[in-house]
């Protein structure tokens, strides 16, 4: 994977607040594979946004530096994963998202363990430990890191 920094902008305030795209990135949007997470800074003007992408597409991205579009001045960078966690973390810590553990349809999720409980259906020893906070393992009140997380996603995908 490669992850990327790009400088974005917005404008607006309230429901008319937006984030302004060079062009082009419309028709890459669909090569984004991680992201993208946003620096929630949520005032008018440059703003950053981190991303990855299969190193096949990367080339689209970087393009896309120092493009120059409506007034806007696009910059992209190459970032390292652990810059990209660090932005990721960093941004997760200033807002809450939910947490994935909870909200999946993964098997291990709890939404997941729960529906199978309901059901009647028998649960394995680490489906029960999920449901019991006293437990270590991952379930509720105990949510995915940002580095889980990150592994999960990148396991749905193979190049």
């Amino acid at each position: 994977m490669k992850y990327f920094m790009m400088s974005i902008f917005a404008k607006g305030s309230g429901s008319g607040f937006k984030y302004i795209y060079p062009e082009r990135f419309d028709t890459f949007v669909d090569f984004v594979m991680v992201g993208p997470i946003y620096e929630n800074i949520h005032r008018v003007g440059e703003c950053r946004m981190v991303f990855g992408t299969f190193p096949k597409y990367a080339g689209r991205f970087m393009n896309c530096n120092e493009l120059i579009e409506s007034k806007y001045t696009f910059k992209v960078r190459e970032i390292d994963e652990q810059t990209f966690i660090g932005f990721w973390k960093y941004q997760e810590s200033k807002t809450r998202l939910p947490d994935e553990n909870i909200v999946t349809g993964e098997p291990n999720s709890l939404i997941t363990i729960l529906a199978k409980a309901v059901l009647g259906k028998e649960l394995t020893e680490s489906e029960k430990n999920s449901l019991d906070p006293e437990k270590e393992d991952l379930g509720i009140g105990k949510p995915f890191t940002v580095e889980q997380r990150l592994k999960n996603i990148l396991s749905r995908f193979e190049e």
